[in-house]
């Protein structure tokens, strides 16, 4: 496997990280003399080499074995932002949908990441559900008022409950046309991977203010966060 030298920053010892399989091993004595399985052993170089956070899940679940990945370096990546609406702007024409209090997440292809270009610990399951060839954007939600719950979920590797996670998807970036094409080509992928766990979101088309009024109501008498 990889070997990556690390240099000690109390001495001028230089250490060996290696990957073999699904372990890591470190030549420096505080690791070789951990009584653990190889798999549940850790040291500061393993740390500094993998990061913090990473190598407190691997350990967790005892190595690589339930597929977990090295994190993958912050990328660069482009979402639309909502602007507020004016009662000056004639709304009719527009699509509405609930405005989700959920966390933005961007499909590449490869990777669901945040809007800041981070990527999320998905679960091998909800990897899986998801195209190779199709750019998603939308929301990570499970039901209204419950942003904390989410954050605190999607951002641990492994947590119990990202199965109580839903995809809520409201757009196909590299999808060809206007977004009317676009929401029709989400709808018939969202029905073809047909699972609770990726949706679309839905949207309406609006006939006008009186109607967004009548669909804002209706989002805030459930509880909903507003209209987008």
């Amino acid at each position: 496997g990889e070997i990556v030298k690390i240099k000690s920053t109390s001495s001028n010892s230089v250490y060996q990280v290696k990957r073999t399989g699904d372990d890591y091993y470190c030549t420096c004595m505080a690791w070789k003399n951990q009584t653990a399985a190889p798999a549940f052993r850790s040291c500061k170089h393993l740390r500094e080499h993998l990061g913090e956070e990473f190598e407190k899940a691997r350990v967790s679940v005892g190595g690589c074995s339930l597929e977990l990945l090295r994190p993958t370096k912050k990328q660069k990546i482009s979402v639309l932002l909502a602007k507020a609406w004016t009662p000056e702007t004639d709304p009719k024409g527009w699509y509405m949908s609930e405005k989700l209090d959920g966390v933005r997440a961007y499909w590449t292809g490869k990777e669901l990441l945040s809007r800041l270009g981070n990527p999320f610990p998905i679960p091998k399951w909800l990897r899986k559900l998801l195209p190779k060839d199709k750019e998603l954007d939308g929301e990570l939600w499970t039901s209204r008022g419950k942003f904390q719950s989410i954050v605190s979920i999607v951002k641990t590797f492994n947590h119990k409950q990202w199965n109580t996670i839903t995809y809520q998807v409201f757009d196909v970036p590299n999808a060809k046309g206007e977004f009317t094409d676009r929401y029709k080509e989400l709808v018939q992928l969202c029905d073809g991977i047909d699972s609770p766990h990726v949706k679309y979101l839905e949207h309406v088309k609006c006939k006008g203010r009186e109607h967004l009024d009548e669909f804002m109501e209706e989002v805030t008498s459930i509880e909903g966060e507003g209209v987008m």
